[in-house]
């Protein structure tokens, strides 16, 4: 028994345990959340933004298992300030969307003084992410029916159904062990975002979507959904397979987009070696079709997770691999691990760490000397640690700083600073 929650406790600590739903049980979970630091700028710039304080996020969670049905919801409201030159103008009162993590990509320049919406990201942190932030809206409403034993009927805005592993994100975007994804590549082409090689891992089959799956026991999993945007002109569809043939080793295949070109494949690998050791491999192509050659991408990686539960210290380092179709791009790396280390009882120490070269355009080199000659593929260097501390049972405070340093493509250096406080209160 205490081997089984060790190894539950090792999971869920590092983020890699498959969830049921977004709220594992039913009851509340509230995440209030204020932060402040260095918007993204220029290192040493006399032109660049001061330190801020950004206001406050609320994000409540509930569900209820009722019978058959479960409900699953969240809403997130914030109280975010507005910044003159060098002090508050005001505040904005607002359902929001904006997560902890997005305002380490802040930038209150002159500009955005006029319009504080706009240029709130500087150019050099241009995520281009048509992936990252699927399913962070200000709000999800989850609905399931259990008809039978492992059968799941859903309908929602984030399910969060998935198989197999991928790499970690820590946690969700509103939670203080949330960390960048991939070493924060961005997803784009070389010379189109500052360091290109962010690759999607389509193993979540249903998030904004209608689903089926079956469970039998913790051997087989399989599952269908309609994606949001599904009609019968541009009929498409998603499925998810898992099998755990015995404890030592999970298989999972997953396909995004069947019946339509552009679409994802993904297929994974996790290895049981002790309750405390686990090592997890993954593989994925995106945008496979007829534009593969000119638009598609290919990534792997692995991560291996160690814990010593006699001392409570738990480590997950991980690498990944990023390739695109065109012969002129070269390849995007990146590696980071998670160390969570429970010192006491009530007290608890991790820390996020990464690096990420990304990809580039060889045709940059043709031309000796010239400007494109000098350009490279970008780094980025990422840093997070954090310490909380369970008042008791339903009450956690929490506080976390980041720095982020990114050279882009260019070579034109940028960085931010972001420290967060939390206070989660959730049921038992």
């Amino acid at each position: 028994m205490k081997k089984k929650l060790m190894a539950l406790l090792f999971a869920a600590v590092l983020g890699s345990m498959s969830f049921a739903q977004v709220l594992e049980k039913t009851g509340v979970q509230n995440y209030l959340w204020t932060g402040m630091g260095l918007p993204t700028g220029t290192p040493n710039s006399a032109e660049r933004a001061g330190f801020r304080w950004y206001g406050l996020i609320d994000t409540i969670q509930a569900r209820v298992d009722v019978y058959q049905f479960t409900i699953d919801g969240m809403l997130a409201w914030g109280a975010l300030t507005n910044w003159t030159d060098t002090s508050i103008s005001g505040f904005s009162f607002e359902n929001t969307a904006k997560k902890p993590v997005d305002f380490l990509y802040e930038n209150l320049g002159h500009t955005a003084v006029a319009d504080p919406g706009k240029n709130r990201r500087s150019n050099a942190y241009d995520k281009n992410d048509r992936y990252q932030d699927y399913g962070n809206n200000s709000y999800y409403l989850n609905f399931l029916w259990h008809p039978f034993t492992g059968f799941d009927v859903g309908i929602g805005t984030r399910l969060e159904w998935d198989v197999g592993p991928a790499p970690s994100y820590g946690s969700y975007t509103w939670e203080y062990k949330s960390h960048v994804h991939q070493g924060d590549l961005r997803d784009g082409n070389p010379g189109g975002v500052p360091v290109a090689g962010y690759i999607k891992y389509s193993n979540t089959y249903a998030q904004k979507a209608i689903a089926l799956r079956y469970k039998y026991k913790d051997i087989v999993e399989v599952g269908f959904a309609l994606p949001s945007g599904c009609s019968s002109d541009l009929f498409t569809t998603n499925f998810g397979f898992s099998l755990t043939p015995v404890k030592f080793i999970t298989a999972a295949f997953a396909y995004e987009g069947l019946f339509i070109n552009g679409s994802n494949l993904y297929t994974g690998l996790t290895f049981r070696f002790t309750d405390s050791i686990m090592l997890d491999a993954y593989l994925a192509f995106n945008d496979i079709g007829t534009n593969y050659s000119n638009a598609g991408k290919w990534g792997t990686g692995a991560a291996l997770m160690l814990g010593f539960p006699k001392i409570g210290l738990y480590l997950r380092p991980e690498v990944g691999i990023t390739g695109y179709a065109k012969s002129n791009y070269t390849l995007a790396v990146y590696t980071g691990a998670k160390l969570n280390f429970d010192f006491a009882k009530r007290c608890h120490l991790g820390c996020w760490v990464s690096f990420a070269w990304g990809a580039e355009n060889s045709d940059w080199h043709k031309v000796k000397d010239s400007t494109e000659d000098n350009w490279f593929g970008g780094f980025i260097f990422n840093i997070r640690p954090e310490f909380a501390f369970d008042i008791n049972a339903n009450h956690t405070l929490a506080v976390t700083t980041e720095f982020q340093s990114l050279t882009d493509y260019k070579r034109d250096v940028v960085d931010s600073l972001l420290i967060g406080f939390y206070w989660r209160f959730k049921t038992k």
